[in-house]
């Protein structure tokens, strides 16, 4: 296993995972390592149409132009979706056939696409390297980290493209470019360690995570704050990172060795999260404002359970889990969304901008069947309709305005 140690705040940490916030004068897509800010726009979709809104200057809104939107636009050139996601300044969609489209910034090759060449519009994610290239294929999952992107295909394998500075890869990308990899290859679990097969996936900031067919969490990238969940002491000034998956640790105090019976997860900025068999959720990493919902400020490299009050009740009857930068959200079965961590934009639609370090119900939504949580802001959907709150610079909001939102507001023109 390769272990690498850093030193790294968490403010120069989460500076990397986000997009320059003005247009570009160019005519041309520019990609870039020095990302400054990030998260800041919103890609999805309903009855197999991918629609984009919110910060455009990587053109990872998808529409052949890099001007923002504050109301959703198409995004040119993709054929049916089944899944569309964004990572930091760039976007990935799965069409209906299993094949994989991505544009935006792609200066770490996070768009697959053999080159560090920022696209305005869709182009097919490659896989492996060779004289000529394939499009990765068989897909049927994906999800996009700051600066990376992972695949799930039909036999259970993750793939992986590219930044790579925290091992986020899974692999030992191409020697010629070490820091980063520009087309798909798959994830190795350690030697000897039986692998793993993948049911879901998660890219977080720095990190990534996969669910295995068994119910175990595997993880792998940078460990600040704890969110690869290995149970190793926690500093959040020195970064322990590696780039071989490992299976995450048991319930904290629980006497349980490995983490099992979780059917669903998500990865935030530095924390992460598991949905268990029984409804309840699980969480570990960074929890400096609350992330983790277990009644504390205290990062875990161990999971913890999230609370509804101060006696500790655990959040249960959860279908969905979401994960943003510092906030997460939880569906329940009776259509609640239930909402928890850093609330500085509003996220977390509460009427206010106080953190929360319990999952407090988001007040007037009913029936929801669908959650996101990207960057600082929330969307829910129910149906035809769409609400989303939390912070709203760029327009990624999508409700026609730049103010941050503080309760859930009807999107704008969606679908």
């Amino acid at each position: 296993m390769k272990i690498l140690r850093y030193a790294l705040t968490g403010a120069a940490l989460l500076g990397t995972l986000t997009a320059c916030g003005s247009n570009s004068s160019s005519t041309w897509p520019i990609s870039s390592q020095l990302v400054t800010t990030g998260y800041i726009q919103t890609i999805a979709f309903r009855n197999h149409t991918a629609m984009g809104w919110g910060n455009n200057g990587y053109g990872q809104l998808g529409n052949g132009t890099n001007a923002n939107s504050l109301i959703p636009v198409p995004i040119a050139g993709l054929p049916k979706v089944k899944d569309v996601v964004t990572g930091g300044t760039d976007s990935l969609a799965l069409d209906n056939l299993g094949g994989v489209w991505s544009w935006g910034n792609n200066g770490y090759g996070q768009l697959g696409s053999g080159t560090v060449t920022a696209t305005y519009q869709p182009v097919k994610v490659f896989s492996n390297k060779t004289s000529a290239h394939t499009h990765l294929s068989n897909v049927t999952a994906v999800a996009a980290g700051g600066n990376h992107s992972l695949a799930l295909d039909a036999t259970g394998s993750v793939w992986a493209w590219g930044a790579n500075t925290w091992g986020q890869l899974g692999y030992n990308p191409d020697p010629l470019t070490p820091g980063y990899n520009t087309y798909a290859m798959i994830v190795q679990a350690a030697p000897g360690s039986g692998g793993f097969t993948a049911s879901a996936i998660a890219a977080g900031g720095v990190f990534s995570l996969a669910l295995d067919v068994n119910g175990s969490v595997w993880a792998w990238g940078n460990s600040y704050g704890g969110q690869l969940g290995d149970g190793l002491p926690t500093d959040t000034t020195v970064n322990i990172a590696t780039q071989v998956p490992a299976q995450v640790v048991g319930l904290l105090n629980s006497g349980i060795r490995l983490l099992g019976s979780v059917k669903a997860i998500a990865a935030g900025g530095s924390h992460s999260l598991a949905l268990l068999n029984d409804g309840t959720v699980a969480a570990w990493g960074y929890d400096n404002y609350g992330q983790l919902g277990n009644n504390a400020v205290v990062s875990s490299s161990a999971p913890v359970k999230v609370v509804i009050d101060a006696n500790n009740t655990p959040l249960s009857g959860v279908i969905a889990i979401a994960a943003g930068l510092d906030h997460s959200l939880a569906l329940k079965s009776d259509g609640t969304l239930w909402a928890w961590g850093y609330n500085g934009y509003g996220q977390l639609g509460q009427g206010t901008m106080i953190d929360s370090h319990l999952a407090v119900q988001v007040p007037g939504l009913a029936a929801i069947d669908r959650i996101l949580a990207i960057g600082h802001h929330s969307l829910a959907f129910s149906g035809a309709r769409g609400w989303s709150w939390g912070h709203n610079a760029y327009g990624q909001v999508g409700v026609n305005s730049t103010t941050d939102v503080l309760v859930p507001t009807v999107i704008f023109g969606f679908p």
